[in-house]
């Protein structure tokens, strides 16, 4: 498991007092091995230059931070960087805040395939039991005692029964078999 990424900034405002950048102070390795942003390249620069695209949802969450002394945990995505953060972000003075974070974009997206693959399988299932109910031939299951669970309606209609007075019975019992005779 890789190490967490950390760094430390310092808020940007303008005249009015409100947050528009941060500046890169300090950050481990771990940060540029998740980020790809190299540490000597970024120390001292804002992040508006480091990476134009950023949201500004990560400025102003940050500067809440770094104004209130409260820490904050979340998850969120970075177009820039096309990966999802794990984020915890605490300030160790005013105006500064530092962020602990890991890359959880593999987590996400086995989360993304397994909602899809859900999906899919609520549309098969659905279709299934449209075509069980639609099929024009008689179509039951039982249990193990060999006792009907589950009717079509190609096998009410042929019975003549409403699906209670079918349920439970066996499947001889559906249907009146004439045994004839020969002599």
């Amino acid at each position: 498991e890789m190490p967490s990424g950390y760094a430390l900034h310092e808020v940007i405002s303008d005249a009015q007092g409100n947050a528009i950048d941060y500046r890169f102070l300090d950050a481990n390795p771990a940060f540029e091995k998740i980020t790809g942003l190299k540490i000597e390249l970024i120390i001292g620069q804002t992040v508006r230059t480091v990476l134009p695209a950023l949201e500004d949802e990560w400025i102003k969450r940050y500067a809440k931070v770094a104004f209130s002394g409260e820490s904050d945990s979340f998850e969120n995505y970075s177009a820039d960087l096309d990966k999802h953060f794990q984020v915890t972000a605490f300030s160790p003075q005013k105006d500064q805040f530092a962020v602990i974070f890991n890359d959880i974009s593999e987590h996400k997206k086995l989360q993304e395939n397994l909602t899809q693959q859900k999906i899919i399988a609520q549309q098969s299932e659905l279709e299934l039991a449209t075509i069980y109910q639609r099929a024009p031939f008689v179509m039951f299951l039982v249990n193990r005692d060999r006792r009907i669970v589950k009717v079509n309606r190609a096998t009410l209609e042929m019975t003549g029964l409403t699906e209670e007075e079918a349920l439970g019975r066996r499947p001889g019992e559906l249907f009146q078999c004439i045994h004839g005779t020969t002599g």
